[in-house]
């Protein structure tokens, strides 16, 4: 826990840096400027920020997608509807690769890529054939090969507040499919003539889902160190940070009295 605290600090302390506004003084004699541009310092993030940052999204997301609640849905057939209770994860494979850098223009992408999962629910409900019957069972939701990419840019409130708005996300590639078990008389019926349905609307329903968790993950993890980042510094304090980093990178300056 130390660690990841450590590497949050570090990935603050450069996000803070490209962040700084030098406050500009009125001038003592003169009429007072009403317009006068604020000056800014602009800083270059390297690669290193985002690498720290890609390594904290990636114990993130492999710590909760996997405990993602579903919510319950309803599928309709020509026949009658059935609802769709009790979804949860049970197998989960952990993305191959989960990126969180820079894409252009002026934009953050973060990735998922190449993920599997098995999901489980209860159905119930009634079928109209000649006569209604109540039916009842099983649905399997096999996801193979699946990808999510969320990008994001950086934009601020009405208080001035950092923070990162979700821009676009999906899943892509890979193969979702869903079955159905238990349903007496009517499951190979159901799969059959319903099968490719079931996937679809499946897959929609798991990218709203996901979506919606990438965001709040982002927001609780990355947007809410970003509004607690200062926006104001002194040249002053700028100076000292400035000296103190260059005293830790070069032995000799570090035994020098200032």
């Amino acid at each position: 826990m130390e660690e990841k605290d450590l590497e949050w600090n570090r990935i603050i302390e450069g996000v803070w840096l490209a962040s700084l506004t030098v406050s500009q003084l009125p001038p003592v004699n003169g009429p007072p400027q009403t317009m006068a541009p604020t000056p800014a310092i602009r800083i270059r993030l390297n690669r290193g920020l985002f690498d720290q940052a890609s390594s904290i999204a990636s114990g993130l997301v492999e710590y909760q997608i996997s405990r993602i609640s579903l919510p319950s849905t309803q599928q309709c057939f020509t026949e009658g509807c059935v609802q769709i209770q009790n979804l949860r994860i049970t197998n989960f494979r952990q993305p191959q690769g989960i990126y969180f850098g820079p894409i252009p223009p002026n934009q953050l992408v973060l990735r998922l890529t190449n993920f599997d999962f098995f999901i489980t629910g209860n159905l119930g409900g009634s079928i109209q054939v000649i006569i209604q019957f109540p039916v009842g069972g099983t649905i399997y939701v096999t996801g193979r090969g699946l990808s999510v990419t969320t990008t994001f840019d950086l934009q601020k409130s009405v208080d001035d507040e950092p923070y990162l708005r979700m821009l676009t996300c999906g899943i892509e590639g890979g193969t979702i499919e869903a079955r159905v078990a238990g349903m007496g008389i009517f499951t190979d019926t159901v799969n059959n003539k319903y099968g490719n349905m079931m996937s679809m609307q499946t897959r929609r329903n798991l990218q709203t889902t996901m979506c919606r968790h990438m965001q709040s993950l982002v927001d609780q993890h990355f947007s809410d160190r970003l509004r607690k980042l200062p926006r104001t510094v002194s040249v002053k304090d700028l100076t000292t940070l400035v000296i103190s980093g260059t005293r830790e990178e070069d032995p000799q300056v570090a035994g020098t009295n200032y």
